[in-house]
Parts: C-alpha cells; sequence; structure tokens
C-alpha cells in the first residue's frame, strides 16, 4: 500500500512539475503589472470602442495623466519606468454580478496582443453591462510594433481590436 502512495504521489508531482515553465497556445508570457483597475470607462466609450473594447498605449507620462483622468481615475496617476514600460488602458464592458480580471497577457509571433480575462468559474452572472478598465505597464520594447489586441474569454466572444498609440496628449479644443 505504502508503494502504491509513493507512486501516485511522484505522478501527481511528476504533472505539477510538466506544466511549469511551459509555454501558452496563444504566444509567449508576457511581462505585465496591472496598475489599477475600476469600474470606470472615458465618457466617449460608447463612440471610440469596438465590439466593446477599447485599448490605448501610451508612453509618455503627459499622455498617461490625461489618460489617466479621462478614464475616470481619481487618485494621482503613479509615474512609471518609461524608459522600459509603456502602459495600456483597456476599456471593456462586463457583467456587474461577475468582474473581470487578467489572467495573463501573451503576444504572438505576429506581434498581436493575447489578453485573458477571467471570472469567478461556475457563477451565474446577471446580464447587463457595466464598466471596467485596466491600466497596465507592459515592457515597452516588446510591444513597441503590436497593432492589435485580441481579447479572449470575453463573455464567449474573441473580439481583435487595434490598439491605438497616443504618444501626445490631445487637445480638448
Amino acid at each position: 500500500m505504502k508503494g502504491k502512495h509513493l507512486l501516485l504521489l511522484a505522478v501527481v508531482i511528476g504533472g505539477l512539475l510538466s506544466g511549469c515553465g511551459s509555454a501558452e497556445p496563444n504566444g509567449s508570457p508576457f511581462v505585465s503589472q496591472v496598475i489599477s483597475t475600476q469600474k470606470t470607462w472615458p465618457a466617449d466609450f460608447f463612440d471610440a470602442a469596438d465590439q466593446g473594447v477599447l485599448a490605448k498605449k501610451v508612453t509618455s507620462q503627459e499622455a498617461f495623466e490625461q489618460l489617466w483622468a479621462d478614464f475616470g481615475y481619481q487618485a494621482p496617476p503613479p509615474v512609471p519606468n518609461w524608459e522600459q514600460q509603456a502602459v495600456i488602458f483597456l476599456g471593456i464592458i462586463e457583467s456587474g454580478s461577475c468582474p473581470y480580471s487578467l489572467q495573463s497577457l501573451q503576444l504572438d509571433e505576429e506581434k498581436t496582443l493575447h489578453i485573458r480575462l477571467q471570472t469567478e468559474p461556475d457563477k451565474a452572472c446577471t446580464d447587463d453591462a457595466t464598466p471596467r478598465s485596466f491600466v497596465i505597464a507592459v515592457d515597452a520594447e516588446a510591444l513597441a510594433d503590436t497593432e492589435w489586441v485580441i481579447l479572449e474569454n470575453f463573455g464567449g466572444l474573441t473580439p481583435k481590436v487595434k490598439l491605438h498609440e497616443i504618444d501626445k496628449p490631445v487637445s480638448s479644443v
């Protein structure tokens, strides 16, 4: 009996270790950090969003501060390391009872950024549309030529949307 327990333990540990370090099917893991997430959108979300998704990338503090305010963040904005990081502002629609969190970010061979969302599994969700935004610091060099974002696990959809780069604040004229 002791031998069976050791064999079972070895199989379980082997299975766990074989999953470590393996690449995800959509590309290589991508170093990122969620700076903030809130139940807010920019005022022009419905005009600017494509398929319920708005994705913008900034590479300067001035543009970052404008988008921080446009997305409705009230706290003073942090100062990312602009020599190494770019920042993505992601606005999405979610169910009010099943908020999204970020599971992973990956960059594929075509330099498309795959953002995988997650919610609580097996939970009944209301069919309403509430705001959610994420502010994510990413590796600037790796994301330099990225033009598209694919959102995975987004309410049964997989939208591909343009990643809009904002390098200077837009004047409010």
